[in-house]
């Protein structure tokens, strides 16, 4: 079908481009990805993507730098974490668990680089886990 834009995605490069240089450093704020998006006149397509497809993008565009940097330390310092936790879980039960958090967070955050706009329940749950397990470790 002539016209009709099937991926999206293809479209969004620009825009995003655009709106990240309207502010730089704290981006359109929180949220507003999709009313900027609906003020865009070039729109060719009727449905309006509510996210920038991936989660660092629309960090980028909503927060700006300091978002973005502040996203990336959180999981900077959840890998600290994880990565402490397997270290010290070397030859216990709880290292396969450890490597799982591991394997499945890195999974998820590779996956959110396209998909998706914020952190799902599952994420911060998980992260959760990670981090009593962590302190039980300690113990």
């Amino acid at each position: 079908v002539a016209g009709l834009m099937i991926e999206p995605r293809l479209e969004t490069g620009d825009f995003l481009l655009a709106l990240f240089r309207e502010n730089p450093v704290l981006g359109g704020g929180l949220g507003n990805y999709a009313v900027h998006w609906a003020a865009a006149a070039y729109v060719a397509h009727a449905a309006v993507p509510g996210s920038a497809f991936g989660i660092y993008w629309q960090a980028l565009v909503e927060t700006g730098i300091l978002g973005l940097a502040a996203l990336g330390l959180v999981l900077l310092r959840f890998y600290q974490v994880l990565l402490s936790v397997l270290r010290r879980t070397q030859r216990t039960p709880w290292h396969p668990y450890a490597l799982g958090f591991l394997a499945s967070f890195t999974a998820m955050i590779v996956q959110h680089a396209t998909f998706g706009d914020r952190l799902g329940i599952y994420v911060w749950f998980m992260m959760g886990v990670a981090m009593a397990m962590s302190k039980q470790i300690k113990a």
